[in-house]
């Protein structure tokens, strides 16, 4: 439990220090989730990125006016922020198996935009059915794991992890507090 709690105390403290700079810390928040981390479930997993979808879908059904504005203060665009949000899903299955096959370390790549070149000039829809998939495709994932899938570590840059503890980082912290956040910060300008 202790590793457990350095390294949700280290992504927090990489989520604060984020190119954004609107990440407002959730303390209280965070302390209840550390004492929840012994008891992650496939079944808590799938709450957990139905929330994520929840939050993120009125955001993209509102982002089409903004969709072509210029960077944040963090030098992100609408567009470079939904790709990397698509890659992201799309990459938690792949980062996943490193745990499951009992790697010591999973190489993770931070800031990378995910970008192809259909992204520039891509309708919102695109990146709206590109996310429903991604989301859909994510829960299908979370069903394939067992109960001991959920406790394996592995190797992270923020110290070893449980995939319990790597998932609940993906979708709480990485897309739901960083980039849907930022993606708010959009439609308030």
């Amino acid at each position: 439990m202790k590793s457990s709690i350095v390294c949700l105390e280290k992504m927090y403290l990489f989520l604060g220090k984020s190119r954004t700079g609107s990440i407002v810390s959730r303390t209280q928040e965070v302390f209840t989730l550390k004492g929840r981390m012994e008891t992650i479930t496939t079944e808590a997993m799938l709450a957990v990125i139905n929330q994520t979808w929840e939050r993120l879908a009125p955001v993209l059904e509102q982002l089409e006016p903004v969709l072509d504005a210029g960077p944040d203060a963090g030098g992100w665009t609408p567009r470079q922020v939904l790709s990397h949000i698509v890659g992201a899903w799309q990459r938690v299955p792949v980062h996943s198996a490193f745990f499951v096959a009992g790697r010591p370390e999973v190489p993770i790549v931070f800031g990378d935009s995910y970008w192809i070149p259909e992204w520039e000039h891509a309708p919102m829809e695109t990146f709206r059915f590109a996310m429903q998939t991604a989301y859909e495709g994510n829960k299908a994932f979370i069903r394939q794991l067992t109960s001991s899938d959920l406790t394996r570590t592995c190797g992270t840059r923020f110290g070893v992890m449980t995939l319990g503890e790597f998932l609940m980082t993906c979708y709480v912290f990485h897309i739901g507090d960083l980039h849907i956040s930022q993606l708010e910060g959009f439609l308030i300008h």
